[in-house]
């Protein structure tokens, strides 16, 4: 899967004084049981996660070619070992 493509987007006409940009980790939740939560009905319950190492190459094209000023990682359910593979990279 390539990096995400903001290319489409007003990027200039974003509100506030910093320009963020969001990169998804996963997708779906592991745990899948919770009668709450909306990520289940919109997503499924099969949980689909991004490998470390193209999270951080994404971040890195992402801000490479943006420019943003704030790259958000949203994730609905990372694993903490995932997140130490990223932070050792960075």
């Amino acid at each position: 899967m390539p990096p995400p493509d903001f290319d489409d987007y007003p990027l200039d006409k974003y509100y506030g004084r910093e320009k963020k940009l969001t990169l998804l980790g996963s997708w779906g939740c592991y745990w899948g049981e919770c009668s709450f939560c909306n990520v289940r009905r919109l997503e499924g319950v099969r949980y689909k996660p991004r490998k470390p190492e193209q999270i951080v190459h994404d971040m890195t094209v992402i801000k490479e070619k943006y420019k943003p000023d704030i790259v958000r990682l949203a994730d609905n359910a990372i694993s903490f070992s995932t997140m130490v593979k990223i932070a050792s990279f960075l």
